[in-house]
């Protein structure tokens, strides 16, 4: 109490000495107080003369009061003043004979004068004791408002620095008692300031919600109290959340060292882990995207080493290393190009450069087309951290592109090719229909001699054949262009085709007059093949040879052995081949001729057959010649067989067939066909029968029972198919022969003509020798008379 109404009296005199400073003495004991004292004293003995008479006594009563308040304002000095000056008013106003100072008067107040002089001088010395202990008093108290008011500032700044933490700050006792807490820590925990003040720090709900937690804070606690500093992650409870917080806790010492609280500081790192987590995550993504990307990519830092590398990288541009990280892409590639180390800077400096085709060159020589970007990568400090290079390797679609060009040229030849045949197609098929146009005028004409008519049946009959040979070779292109020619293959010695095609071959041979020699081994030579279509192969490079040569020149077929290989050699001393055509000689519709005239004929499909024709076979065929005017020379390559005597086939000398008388039905809708077959077998003496649709020809067939049917496929309303069902379905006619005569010509047709019941296919114009043949080959038991 006494030291609050001493710091009340304290800031009083602060303040009139800061506003009113002429009322407060600059030194006490100086005049004024003096003067104050004389003052007292004087009105001291007014006061007493004013309350009794002079003889009533009590005159040192009222002196001692203003000695006292003389004292207490002044001090030692003003107090002794007063004491002196009262005790001489004492004795001049109050001691008989009054009003005067003598001996006597002295004598009768000495003994009081002596006492008041001792009071007064006990009462100064006491007071000035008390001023000075007041003032030492004062001076103790101002230092202590002093450092009251400082401590209250340092408390204040302090309190100012730890709300200002981004951390969360508490600052305890050494019992571990919350002296403070910064408002960071209220906003982020929700706690109230009272509620959390002067409680234990391990008991706040954020630690004791798990006892391992709190008995690892007390641990740390302790080890504070012993001078460490621990610092830790944890998790503690907020609210219902879980939290992790970077934890540290240090002891706080005084000037001397000692120990006197502890400040506990914490960061909530749950963002921060959980943005690593999420860093490390997307890391781990982006090192598998880098390592699994479709396409070559590296990056490097300033200095060009690796930080990471896809796989397909290590495939092409490891130079053997397994994991390059780390490692100097100079160092890896020591004859890399000075241009990429170009490219490289410039990047560093700033650029993205790329191209979409390069060369580059592998460790082993060999060189591939990339497509290649190298861009810079921005670090964390927003600088050039390095480079990221990209490359593709375009070497497929390079010679992809390549090859659709060469494709595209093909197609292109191969258009004008087309476009060239159907040119001449309209010549060829025009060339032999102009003289069967004339002869068929010939004919027309009356009076006829025998041989002009005989010329002109040849004539017809020639021209015909050919028409027909040039749409088999169409018919043969298209098979074999999709894989629909099937080989009838057996064991064949050389001669049972070769013979054949030169048979074949000698009416074209005779009629230019070439000379013609053919040299064969004299040991037998097997191939496995089909006969006719080998027997085909030979006769157009024999016919080809007879074109191409001028009349009268040489043509020679010789076979020889040679290893596992049958060889087969057609030359001529013709007009040659240009070498430049010679690789693309068996190319379909090419030809090499090319002249206006046409004066040869032909597709430009032969030797194209004679190749595919070949290749199945397991063979080869190559031309040769020396350049135009120079002759040529084709060599059949045939892989030999090798047979046993024991394994030899026996062939057997076919009998020539007997003429058979027998009764035939021709169905076609077309009646210049059934008109002009069936006068043809009328002529080698058969019974024939027409019908000229399907539904006609089942009643035909029923009523006269033929034993040959020529039936046409294509028929109206009721076609061949249907009418060999129902004919096969008739028991009367279950010896007869069907025979399809058509012009569809294809393998799917043959397949549903046997399905559909027919014992043979022709198509039109039919051969009519093989007709003959397959009549004569028909047995029958009797000739079915008409009824």
């Amino acid at each position: 109490m006494i030291k609050t109404l001493a710091i009340v009296a304290h800031r009083l005199k602060q303040w009139i000495a800061a506003h009113l400073p002429f009322l407060i003495p600059r030194n006490r004991g100086g005049i004024h107080h003096m003067l104050l004292s004389v003052v007292l004293v004087a009105l001291a003995l007014v006061m007493r003369l004013s309350i009794a008479p002079l003889n009533a006594g009590m005159q040192y009563v009222v002196f001692f009061p203003a000695v006292t308040l003389a004292a207490v304002a002044g001090g030692f000095k003003p107090g002794l003043l007063a004491t002196s000056i009262g005790a001489f008013l004492a004795t001049y106003f109050f001691t008989p004979p009054y009003y005067s100072i003598s001996m006597e008067v002295l004598q009768r107040a000495f003994g009081g004068n002596i006492v008041f002089l001792m009071d007064g001088l006990v009462v100064s010395i006491s007071i000035e004791a008390m001023h000075r202990y007041r003032k030492q008093l004062a001076q103790e108290l101002k230092k202590s408002i002093d450092l009251n008011s400082v401590l209250e500032e340092s408390t204040q700044h302090l309190k100012n620095i730890l709300d200002n933490q981004f951390a969360y700050v508490v600052l305890l006792d050494t019992q571990g008692v919350i002296l403070e807490v910064n408002n960071a820590l209220l906003d982020w925990s929700g706690y109230r300031r009272e509620d959390v003040i002067n409680q234990y720090f391990y008991d706040l709900p954020c630690w004791s919600y798990n006892e391992t937690v709190q008995a690892q804070l007390i641990e740390a606690i302790d080890a504070a109290l012993k001078g460490q500093t621990l610092r830790y992650d944890v998790t503690v409870k907020i609210g219902d959340d879980f939290v992790v917080v970077d934890f540290q806790i240090s002891p706080v010492r005084n000037k001397e060292g000692r120990i006197v609280g502890l400040l506990p500081m914490a960061v909530d790192i749950s963002l921060r882990i959980k943005a690593k987590e999420a860093l490390k995550k997307s890391q781990t993504q982006l090192k598998t995207f880098i390592y699994q990307a479709p396409i070559a990519i590296a990056i490097f830092d300033r200095n060009m080493n690796y930080l990471e590398t896809s796989e397909r990288w290590l495939n092409e541009f490891s130079r053997g290393y397994a994991n390059l990280n780390g490692r100097n892409h100079y160092q890896v590639n020591p004859d890399l190009p000075e241009k990429w180390k170009q490219v490289h800077q410039q990047c560093l400096s700033g650029a993205m450069l790329k191209d979409d085709e390069d060369m580059w060159v592998r460790a082993d020589g060999s060189k591939c087309w990339l497509r290649w970007a190298v861009m810079p990568w921005i670090n964390e400090n927003d600088a050039i951290g390095g480079l990221i290079i990209s490359a593709e390797d375009i070497t497929d679609r390079k010679q992809n592109e390549a090859h659709l060009a060469e494709q595209a040229w093909q197609l292109r030849e191969t258009d004008r090719h087309k476009d060239e045949f159907l040119a001449m197609l309209a010549h060829e098929l025009r060339n032999p229909l102009a003289p069967i146009s004339n002869a068929v005028e010939i004919l027309k004409l009356t009076d006829l001699e025998p041989a002009r008519i005989a010329w002109c049946t040849d004539i017809i009959n020639r021209q015909v054949k050919h028409l027909v040979r040039l749409v088999d070779d169409l018919l043969d292109v298209s098979r074999i262009s999709r894989g629909l020619v099937e080989l009838k293959k057996e064991s064949l010695e050389v001669r049972d085709f070769i013979l054949p095609a030169v048979e074949t071959c000698q009416p074209l041979i005779d009629t230019r007059r070439h000379t013609f020699s053919l040299a064969l081994p004299p040991e037998h030579l097997w191939v496995e093949g089909d006969r006719i279509r080998l027997a085909q192969v030979v006769s157009n490079l024999i016919n080809n040879a007879a074109k191409y040569t001028e009349e009268g020149g040489h043509i020679g077929l010789s076979v020889e052995a040679s290893g596992n290989e049958v060889c087969i050699h057609v030359s001529d001393n013709g007009s040659g081949i240009d070498p430049a055509d010679l690789s693309h000689l068996f190319d379909l519709f090419y030809q090499a001729d090319r002249n206006i005239d046409r004066s040869q004929g032909g597709l430009g499909i032969g030797l194209s057959l004679v190749h595919n024709l070949v290749a199945k076979h397991g063979g080869n065929v190559q031309a040769f010649s020396a350049g135009r005017g120079q002759g040529s020379e084709f060599v059949i390559r045939l892989p030999r067989l090798i047979l046993s005597p024991s394994t030899l086939p026996i062939t057997a000398a076919p009998a020539a067939p007997g003429p058979n008388k027998l009764r035939i039905l021709v169905v076609d809708d077309n009646r210049d066909v059934v008109e002009s077959l069936a006068l043809l077998l009328e002529s080698d003496g058969h019974q024939v029968l027409t019908a000229y649709d399907g539904i006609s020809a089942l009643e035909t067939a029923r009523i006269e029972r033929p034993v040959i049917i020529l039936l046409d496929i294509g028929l109206p309303g009721m076609d061949g198919y249907s009418v060999a069902q129902a004919l096969r379905r008739n028991n009367g006619l279950e010896r007869t022969m069907l025979i399809a005569l058509t012009g569809y010509g294809q393998p799917d047709d043959r397949k549903k003509s046997i399905a559909s019941g027919f014992d043979e296919y022709l198509v039109k114009p039919g051969d009519i020798e093989k007709l003959r043949k397959l009549l004569a080959s028909y047995q029958t038991t009797g000739f079915h008379e008409s009824p």
